[in-house]
């Protein structure tokens, strides 16, 4: 019974941490009720079950829990940037380790190469979720606000 409370605990701390990250618009569509949140259970690939480092009492090196909702999470935040700056300051405060960064790579369908180091993933990142549509903006003489 103590391991349930246990693994309840969290997974609600999971779901804490998501909620946590998620913009003020969004929560806004939530509040409003023209958006809903939803909370399924999926099945994991074999990388996202490797055993992660913990410390001796078992708890996780970080302060929060690498997974699925919260990479979802994260590229909503990036997507909503305006400028590559802001990216940047979230992901290093977030995801301020290689592996880290691999892993929101991996959700992003981002090539990283093994040669890659932090900046170099961080940046790519950030051009697929920003960079790109800051590209379109300056290329068809737009803001980014207009869209």
């Amino acid at each position: 019974m103590k391991n349930r409370k246990r693994a309840l605990l969290e997974l609600i701390e999971q779901a804490l941490d998501f909620l946590d990250s998620i913009t003020d618009e969004e929560l806004s569509h939530l509040q409003k009720g023209t958006h809903r949140l939803s909370i399924g259970i999926e099945k994991t690939t074999r990388a996202e079950t490797r055993e992660k480092p913990t410390h001796s009492r078992g708890r996780s090196n970080t302060p929060w829990v690498q997974n699925d909702l919260d990479f979802k999470a994260v590229t909503s935040r990036l997507r909503s940037f305006q400028s590559r700056e802001e990216g940047a300051a979230l992901l290093v405060d977030r995801y301020p380790t290689k592996s880290l960064l691999q892993g929101l790579a991996r959700h992003l369908d981002v090539h990283v190469a093994k040669e890659d180091d932090v900046e170099m993933i961080r940046n790519k990142i950030i051009e697929t979720t920003i960079g790109y549509r800051l590209r379109s903006s300056a290329v068809r003489g737009t803001s980014i606000d207009d869209h």
